[in-house]
């Protein structure tokens, strides 16, 4: 369960991203970008990634909540708040084309949105270098195997 300070502070904290403002040099410390074959309309796509999330939630070792910030199948784009368990704020912004998806997850600051004003001290702190532990890699490819199998068993069903 999320602390209601991070879910309040967690928009503010993705719209600033203060850990990326260095992301010529730290970037790939904590970020990860990948391109998914996702066969089918944007909108498609979009309905399907929103299915899958708290299947994915339920099968992360992380034990991270997922939450879907915005899903627009008119524009293709979802955004997903990640928050771990200590509730630093991942997030994930997938921008679907057709036949194909942009997926990005990053980690937005240093310290974790529970912290009063964290969004702000984060801004601070924008220069400060940490590692993810890959954890946004792992996020990515446990929403793309879980979308990938819903996909397979709704053709089947067809």
């Amino acid at each position: 369960m999320v602390f209601v300070l991070s879910y309040l502070q967690a928009p503010l904290q993705a719209l600033l991203r203060p850990a990326l403002w260095l992301g010529c040099l730290f970037g790939s410390l904590h970020s990860h970008k990948e391109r998914w074959d996702t066969p089918g309309t944007p909108e498609e796509n979009v309905r399907q990634l929103a299915a899958v999330v708290k299947e994915a939630e339920e099968h992360d070792p992380h034990r991270n909540t997922l939450d879907i910030h915005v899903a627009d199948s008119t524009s293709g784009f979802v955004r997903i708040f990640a928050f771990t368990k200590a509730e630093w704020l991942d997030v994930v912004e997938v921008k679907f084309r057709d036949n194909y998806g942009e997926a990005y997850s990053f980690s937005s600051g240093v310290l974790p949105v529970w912290f009063p004003f964290s969004f702000l001290v984060n801004c601070v702190l924008f220069w400060v270098p940490f590692l993810d532990m890959k954890l946004n890699q792992k996020r990515l490819e446990l929403l793309y195997t879980h979308m990938k199998k819903h996909s397979q068993l709704n053709s089947d069903n067809i």
